[in-house]
């Protein structure tokens, strides 16, 4: 129970018990007066509400009193007690306002860096399927014109390509059965399924794997000739490598 609520009902308790008293005290003098029961008993009760109203007026004019000559002899702290009240209030408010924010701040952050990792990881995924795409075409179009060691190598240029990364240290593949219209074509599928940067980065790129076919040829007539003759040769140009895969 709380402590104040304690203290009124101690001091009600400690009126209601003195008016009853009172009340007996005066109930013995009206009988010894020659009053009947009756009376002596409406007496008592008059006695004791007479009391407890009495009490309640002296108790609302007392404090009234109290509280009107504070702010008479001492103004300046009664507002400054005010204040303090208003102040610790408004304090409380601020912190209670500011930890909702901090907490709603913290639950945002939380669901937006959750947000992030999974589209990051639709993402990671989403190359890593173009990639895989990718390597089984080169694997079906080079595997019958190179041997196991250049497929495994070009299929190794072709990740690092798709990648951004630069390739290092080279070795040309060698080829037999294929001409330099299926190197176009496959130039350009390659560049059109990534699309990692300008069709002069996919022509140097032809330029270094396949060094010995295009030896005599610069970076600027590979570009200019990669769609040549679309239909023509064994790798001819297609325009989407994912439904190449199932046609296939």
């Amino acid at each position: 129970m709380n402590t104040k609520y304690f203290e009124h009902i101690v001091v009600y308790l400690s009126v209601l018990v003195v008016c009853v008293i009172i009340a007996l005290f005066a109930r013995m003098l009206a009988i010894r007066l020659g009053a009947d029961d009756f009376t002596a008993h409406i007496i008592f009760w008059s006695v004791v509400a007479l009391g407890i109203i009495i009490y309640s007026i002296l108790s609302i004019l007392v404090e009234g009193l109290f509280t009107a000559l504070v702010k008479f002899f001492f103004p300046k702290k009664q507002e400054e007690e005010t204040n303090d009240n208003v102040s610790k209030i408004e304090t409380g408010q601020t912190i209670e306002s500011t930890n909702k924010s901090s907490s709603i701040q913290h639950q945002h952050s939380i669901d937006i860096d959750s947000i992030r990792q999974q589209q990051q990881k639709i993402i990671n995924q989403k190359e890593q399927d173009k990639r895989a795409i990718a390597i089984q075409y080169t694997q079906q179009q080079f595997a019958p014109y190179v041997s196991d060691k250049d497929l495994l190598r070009l299929c190794k240029y072709i990740e690092l390509y798709s990648a951004k990364l630069p390739l290092s240290q080279v070795e040309p593949i060698n080829i037999k059965g294929l001409v330099a219209l299926d190197l176009f074509h496959f130039g350009w599928n390659i560049w059109n399924h990534f699309r990692v940067g300008k069709q002069d980065e996919i022509s140097l790129f032809l330029k270094k794997v396949f060094a010995i076919t295009f030896k005599e040829m610069e970076i600027g007539s590979i570009k200019s000739h990669l769609r040549d003759d679309e239909k023509k040769g064994i790798i001819p140009i297609v325009q989407n490598l994912s439904d190449h895969q199932i046609t296939e």
